[in-house]
């Protein structure tokens, strides 16, 4: 998968938001835990999307994390949402 960039994190961001607006209030910090997790289960699931979700999730744990809460702060800012 590719490097996230500050655009496919504000689709994420607007979807996570339009999906459940109470994630509008947690920082940036907690939404780059979020993100991540998915990003790297995400990345787990392609290596191997026969595997069972337990080893998916162990792969998961392996990998390096891509989303930091600086590109989420970034994304956050360019969507106008830094005042939260």
């Amino acid at each position: 998968m590719n490097e996230p960039t500050v655009s496919r994190i504000i689709g994420q961001l607007s979807y996570l938001f339009e999906d459940d607006p109470s994630l509008q209030e947690l920082s940036a910090a907690e939404l780059a835990v979020r993100l991540d997790h998915d990003d790297r289960t995400a990345r787990a699931r392609s290596e191997e999307p026969r595997a069972s979700r337990e080893a998916i999730e162990a792969r998961a744990a392996q990998l390096e994390p891509h989303i930091t809460a600086a590109l989420v702060e970034t994304a956050l800012s360019e969507m106008g949402d830094s005042d939260r």
